[in-house]
């Protein structure tokens, strides 16, 4: 089997040539078209299985390669299969015709007259070898998958030996490393799961069936034996063994069910960790096993930072949250709808809090008062409104304006409000509820044709002396609360700005120093010093739209980002997001992400002490509609450079802290689904804490 699939251009071929011999010196196979393969077959059907079981895809990015219908196949291809892919840059290409999956991936550059030739190839040969036991299985599991799925054939399913050793590359992979298991994978896994569960349910069956024969043939020459035995004696034994033959029958029944459930468990972690919880809890439960165990202490460790989930009831859209500044109180921004819980009991506040608005809105920006006695939400129909907290009412009318609400921002006083709107922003005065100031940036022209006129984001100076507010062709422009006269702009770096609009600002934070913190929708992060209005740092993001936090609680002045960092080619749709930790003054990275998510990350809110992080995630399902609606709460306190390790402790108490985390009990078809030998009673929890499912 070749190790390496290089994936090129025609013209490059001279190039390619040079590529396969420096790979092979450095004891590497490679598959390539002209010399694998063979005269008359199908060449394309030939390059896809070369693909497929290559352990790497080599592409090597040019002006040609790009634009090459072809090669784009093959990206797409590799990416189905779960390829670890190495982008190698030969000759500048046009960054617009980039495949995104190519983007989003670390370049090795082997320019001729530019780049060390030997040094890339280098490169590349030591990040093939990088976790390559598992890169081997990979390729290994993936072939005997498409092989099962092309020929929809049980006898190709793994068994025994081979199943457990899958289920123990899966478990240890997870999220983290590259290549991540595909779904393909997954689905194999479970077949082969299933397919085990039903011929150990056949087997015991069977052993029954035998064990009675036996039972009942020994009976009755033990009483041909023993005439003089009394029947009394006799319907004793008899029904002793009867006892004995049923009870290793259950148990044999209920480990099996346990072992199904922890399999279950293994394919949910990544996707659906609170359903994951949530079977593990009820694996320990059904049979106490050091395999129960292990499975539950795991799912723990998948991801060991999560604090709990939270579940909104009722609700689908939910993409604002936010702190109050006493850090007991999260505020959770629906359509329609704004929630308060405590998150020291994990108990909701009152009653919820409702828009006035006809017909269907959704919450865009929450903010609190610096006194946390108010609350002031802005939704898409462009209303504004204060809520009393002591109370849980509105306080007099609702602010309005005529577009929509993007941003909301409050001086550190609580005097004056910020809010977007189009072609510039409002100051309202938050005593007297009246609009005091329209900042408009007339004479800045767009950088892109079409729309570009609203604002998105806004932020407050920590003194309230400066205003910065975020535009959709990427201008940020600073505005002088005093004269509230514009006193700047600066602008992120975007695409050609005569194609398309480019870099929406997605976030803007003021730091405690008075540095602003930009996140462009490119995936662009910057630091700007405001007093020259010139850029400090950048750092560019593997995903886009990032959203941003920021906590001075700790020494390292914190920002928290969130992004979407692979996307779904196929639907457009974010398919993995991530939160992770920068330091404010330079934008390094702070230790290992927080988390991988299914899906992208709408808003992030650090706790007034920075032990806390709240995240909304929304995978995008239609307007006003979520495919899956995740809150989460997050502990951030500690060293970010120490990893988080879950303690072993005994069963009970790792199922404590599993119910925690799930913040919620399985759904009446959840439980007809995975536990479907028991039926469903809205008394039974899981979890005792959270309500019963429905």
């Amino acid at each position: 089997m070749s190790h390496i699939f290089i994936s090129y251009s025609r013209k490059d071929l001279t190039f390619a040539g040079e590529v396969v011999q420096a790979l092979a010196e450095n004891e590497l196979d490679t598959w390539i078209d002209w010399k694998s393969i063979p005269k008359g077959e199908d060449w394309e059907q030939e390059i896809y299985g070369g693909i497929e079981e290559a352990d790497a895809f080599l592409f090597l990015l040019s002006p040609d390669s790009v634009r090459s219908e072809m090669c784009n196949k093959e990206i797409a291809h590799a990416v189905r299969n779960g390829k670890r892919i190495l982008p190698i840059v030969i000759r500048d290409p046009d960054s617009k015709l980039i495949h995104p999956e190519i983007s989003k991936r670390n370049w090795i550059f082997c320019r001729a007259g530019q780049d060390d030739f030997h040094k890339a190839i280098e490169e590349a040969r030591t990040t093939i070898h990088i976790n390559y036991e598992w890169l081997k299985y990979h390729t290994k599991l993936q072939i005997k998958a498409l092989d099962w799925e092309r020929h929809n054939d049980h006898g190709r399913l793994l068994r025994g030996k081979e199943l457990r050793e899958a289920e123990q590359q899966l478990t240890e992979s997870g999220n983290q490393k590259d290549p991540s298991p595909t779904a393909l994978q997954r689905q194999y896994i479970l077949a082969s799961q299933r397919n085990e569960t039903r011929v150990r349910r056949l087997l015991t069956l069977g052993m029954a069936g035998s064990l009675a024969i036996m039972i009942a043939l020994s009976f009755a020459a033990w009483v041909q034996r023993n005439n003089a035995v009394s029947s009394q004696e006799t319907a004793v034994v008899e029904a002793n063994v009867r006892s004995t033959a049923q009870k290793n029958a259950e148990e044999q029944t209920e480990i099996a069910r346990a072992e199904e459930l922890a399999s279950h468990v293994l394919l949910q972690r990544a996707e659906h960790l609170d359903l994951a919880l949530l079977l593990s809890v009820e694996a320990v439960k059904t049979t106490d096993n050091q395999q129960t165990h292990t499975i539950l202490l795991n799912t723990l460790q998948f991801s060991p930072r999560l604090g709990s989930y939270l579940f909104v009831p009722g609700e689908e859209f939910c993409t604002k949250v936010s702190f109050a500044p006493t850090g007991k109180i999260l505020a959770i921004g629906c359509s329609n709808t704004i929630y308060l819980q405590d998150v020291t009991t994990g108990q909701w506040i009152g009653k919820p809090l409702k828009l006035n608005v006809a017909g269907i809105s959704f919450v865009t920006a929450l903010v609190f008062s610096p006194d946390g006695n108010a609350l002031i939400s802005g939704n898409y129909s462009g209303e504004i409104q204060i809520w009393n907290l002591n109370d849980l009412e509105p306080v007099g009318r609702s602010l309005q304006q005529n577009s929509p609400v993007t941003d909301l921002a409050l001086d550190r006083e609580g005097v004056y409000l910020a809010s977007t709107r189009s072609n510039g922003v409002n100051i309202w005065d938050m005593k007297s509820g009246e609009r005091v100031g329209e900042l408009t940036f007339g004479s800045i022209a767009c950088r892109s044709p079409g729309p570009c006129d609203q604002i998105q984001r806004v932020a407050f100076s920590p003194d309230g002396s400066l205003l910065a507010s975020g535009r959709a062709d990427g201008t940020i422009i600073f505005w002088d609360m005093r004269t509230q006269k514009e006193t700047g702009h600066v602008s992120v770096p975007g695409e050609d700005p005569t194609t398309r609009l480019e870099d929406p600002i997605s976030s803007l934070i003021f730091t405690f120093d008075t540095r602003l913190v930009s996140a462009s929708a490119g995936g662009v992060i910057q630091t700007w010093d405001t007093a020259s209005q010139t850029l400090v740092n950048t750092q560019t993001e593997a995903g886009n739209s990032p959203r941003m936090s920021y906590t001075a609680a700790s020494d390292t002045y914190t920002i928290a980002i969130g992004s979407c960092v692979t996307m779904d080619i196929t639907t457009g749709q974010c398919a993995q997001g991530a939160i992770l930790l920068r330091r404010t003054l330079d934008l390094i990275q702070l230790g290992d992400p927080i988390a991988v998510l299914p899906s992208h990350v709408s808003s992030l809110a650090f706790s007034a002490d920075g032990s806390l992080l709240a995240s909304s995630t929304c995978a995008a399902g239609g307007a006003g509609e979520c495919q899956r609606l995740e809150i989460m709460l997050w502990d951030v306190s500690g060293d970010p450079y120490e990893k988080t390790v879950i303690p072993d402790q005994n069963s009970q108490a790792l199922i404590e802290t599993a119910c925690k985390r799930a913040g919620r009990n399985l759904s009446r078809i959840e439980w007809e689904q995975y536990i479907y030998w028991k039926s469903f009673r809205p008394e039974y929890k899981t979890c005792p804490q959270w309500p019963a499912g429905q």
